[in-house]
Parts: structure tokens; C-alpha cells; sequence
């Protein structure tokens, strides 16, 4: 089971962690968060650093995904983790549906309640959420 690193621990981050405990397909390992000082951990996790020090906590985690819902930002971070060498997994939440035909990019997070349809196609570092 590959340990994840979470990158955010504001709302989405948190319900990022939730659909990968409701999944029990990876292990968190901890957070990252530039509020580090003030959010030490979240739940049981601890929160290991800023976001800029994700390269440097490889040794704590596998893989990670980017958790945040600023495009850019989430982009950018994407980018820092594949270079830092982690996987960059597909994370569904239990109470989404993906079809069988879909294709989601790598470090995609599909939330709860999400429908990816038949042929979709979703590019790298994507969040599917509802309103």
C-alpha cells in the first residue's frame, strides 16, 4: 500500500484525506501546508512543512497529491512532486462513479458525488468536484 502525501490541509485537502481513508487503497503518511506552524497535524497526521519542502520529504512518502484548488498553484505543485520522484495516483472517492471508459490523468482527485462519463477524457492534476 503506497503512503500518500497530502499537500493542503484546508477543505479540500481534508476531503481528500476522507475519500482515501473511505478507499483504504493508500495509507496517508502526513500533510504539507504553509499554515504548518499553526496546523500541526490534522486528525492523527502530522503536518510535516511547508509546500516548498515537498521534494524533501520523499523518505516519509511514496507518492502525494496536490490538494488545493487554486489552478495554478496546483499545477505548479504537480510538477514539483514528479520532479521530487513521487507517483502522482488517481484518487476516487467512494461515492463518485467514473465510467469504465473514462481516462483520468494522473494526480486527479474525483470527489464525492462526481460523475466522470462515458469517454471522458481528464488531464493530469484535475479536480472533479459537484456544487
Amino acid at each position: 500500500m503506497q503512503k500518500l502525501l497530502i499537500v493542503g490541509t484546508g477543505g479540500h485537502g481534508r476531503s481528500v484525506a476522507e475519500a482515501i481513508l473511505l478507499t483504504d487503497r493508500f495509507k496517508i503518511a502526513g500533510f504539507l501546508d504553509d499554515d504548518y506552524r499553526i496546523k500541526t497535524q490534522v486528525w492523527e497526521y502530522p503536518v510535516f512543512g511547508p509546500v516548498a519542502e515537498l521534494g524533501q520529504h520523499t523518505g516519509v512518502a511514496d507518492a502525494a497529491v496536490i490538494a488545493g484548488g487554486n489552478n495554478r498553484v496546483r499545477e505548479r505543485l504537480f510538477y514539483m512532486a514528479k520532479e521530487a520522484g513521487l507517483d502522482m495516483p488517481v484518487v476516487v472517492h467512494p461515492a463518485a462513479f467514473v465510467s469504465l471508459s473514462a481516462v483520468v490523468g494522473e494526480g486527479s482527485c474525483v470527489m464525492a458525488g462526481a460523475v466522470v462519463g462515458t469517454e471522458a477524457v481528464l488531464g493530469c492534476g484535475c479536480v472533479i468536484n459537484v456544487t
